[in-house]
């Protein structure tokens, strides 16, 4: 009998000493569970003329950081930037998200042409 609690502390103790040295707190219920990021977004053309686009971030997953890339050599870390383009075109936009728990990227193609200056591909 004393053999099996002394197995039972040695695993107890084993358990505790490798939740430690992982850094998890010994009462974690004041720990918030975040979950990383979902990237996403949607466009809303603002002029037929100039080619401006207000990107609208739908990221799940409270991002805390937002990193555009127009796909013009042109980038922004706005929430929700407005963004002009300068010639008709293909464009491939990237948003990538973060927080504490990790990063998500979506690409979409955008497509401008002087027939309906808008489209989304």
């Amino acid at each position: 009998m004393k053999i099996k609690q002394k197995l039972f502390f040695a695993v107890i103790s084993m358990i505790l000493l490798s939740a430690t040295a992982l850094g998890v707190p010994a009462n974690n219920t004041n720990t918030k569970n975040i979950m990383a990021p979902v990237a996403d977004y949607f466009v809303i053309p603002t002029s037929t003329t100039q080619l401006t686009i207000n990107f609208i971030d739908q990221s799940t997953g409270s991002p805390t950081s937002w990193s555009w890339d127009f796909g013009d050599k042109s980038t922004s870390t706005a929430q929700n930037p407005v963004h002009t383009y300068c010639v008709a075109g293909k464009y491939t936009v990237t948003l990538d998200v973060k927080n504490a728990a990790g990063s998500n990227k979506v690409t979409k193609i955008l497509g401008f042409s002087v027939k309906d200056n808008f489209t989304k591909q």
